[in-house]
């Protein structure tokens, strides 16, 4: 079976003790999953058109961003560029979180491709 630990963890960068990093990488080195059900992506107030399926090109169902360009979406410049931005602001989260969580990795992890599906 899975096991499934839930962090309490409200923000991206939190401040972790070394036990609960010590939890957090004994739990993912041994399969299990950790679920951060009050850890909320903000959206800014002209993000939420963002979640409407007419901003994928209808190739594929992702939206992908890889720091420079935005990939499977389409719309004007303008807002492709907004929408490459959100999708960045997600990847840095992601990463200062990874980085909290889990700092020995930290050195070792290797941005790519971030992924988006609209609704």
């Amino acid at each position: 079976m899975t096991t499934v630990v839930s962090l309490d963890l409200a923000s991206w960068k939190p401040l972790l003790t070394p036990d609960a990093q010590r939890t957090a990488v004994a739990t993912l080195e041994g399969g299990g999953i950790l679920m951060l059900p009050h850890l909320a992506f903000r959206l800014n107030p002209d993000e939420g058109r963002f979640l409407s399926p007419r901003w994928a090109d209808g190739r594929a169902k992702n939206i992908s961003f890889d720091g420079i360009a935005v990939k499977g979406a389409a719309g004007a410049p303008e807002d492709l560029a907004a929408l490459g931005r959100m999708i960045g602001r997600f990847a840095a989260n992601a990463a200062d979180l990874v980085s909290a969580l889990l700092p020995r990795y930290a050195a070792h992890v290797t941005r790519a491709r971030t992924s988006f599906r609209p609704l």
